[in-house]
């Protein structure tokens, strides 16, 4: 992806008006035609997400009030898709482990802003795009039939297991405990069953929805 044909629509969450005057302008030079919206704190970038659908989210990590860790467990909480990339004038490790961990795409230190902002947008635009299509390509699955012949191997039976809920799991059919269904209107019903011997001694089975 070139840099050119990335994202489209920055959201900037940054108390500090420099900061977000000089982060503008380092967008603009590099995506001429984007637009850039900003924020002053987590809770005003909440609503900007909501209100302007930014493609992708650049913020502070620590700010007065609502920080960066709170737009990021908002955004967790509501599902939301949209690409956040972390930023931090403190520039130490235990900043971005915690930002990665509360659900940011990328950590950028401030420092370094001139030489990683661009690599690091196109990186999180392209990743983006590559979930966002798969997203679609699973909402079109309609059945998908998966056959194993353990040859009466019992010591494949839990390997064979986890493998398949880890499967199930990586198509985001359900949630990670398979109670909070993320697609509402039609329910089906994943079954898988074991057999050996001709007899069946393992089953499970996942509600799905398709949104």
């Amino acid at each position: 992806m070139s840099d050119t044909a990335a994202v489209k629509r920055f959201l900037i969450v940054d108390d500090s008006t420099v900061e977000r005057t000089l982060l503008r302008g380092l967008l603009k030079q590099h995506w001429p035609t984007c637009e850039v919206l900003e924020a002053e704190d987590g809770g005003e970038g909440l609503r900007a997400v909501e209100e302007g659908m930014p493609d992708l989210v650049l913020t502070d990590v620590c700010m007065p009030g609502s920080g960066g860790l709170g737009l990021l467990a908002a955004l967790r909480e509501k599902q939301s898709v949209v690409p956040v990339v972390a930023m931090s004038g403190m520039g130490n490790e235990e900043v971005a482990v915690a930002a990665l961990q509360a659900g940011a795409a990328s950590y950028l230190p401030k420092l370094k802003m001139p030489q990683l902002l661009v690599p690091t947008i196109n990186m999180v635009s392209e990743l983006s795009a590559t979930h966002r299509n798969r997203r679609r390509i699973i909402g079109c699955l309609n059945s998908m039939d998966l056959r194993f012949e353990l040859n009466n191997d019992t010591s494949l039976v839990s390997p064979l297991v986890r493998y398949l809920e880890d499967h199930i799991g990586s198509l985001r059919l359900c949630d990670e405990g398979c109670a909070n269904f993320a697609w509402r209107d039609e329910y089906r019903v994943v079954r898988m069953r074991l057999k050996m011997f001709g007899t069946s001694f393992w089953s499970r089975s996942w509600m799905m929805s398709h949104k």
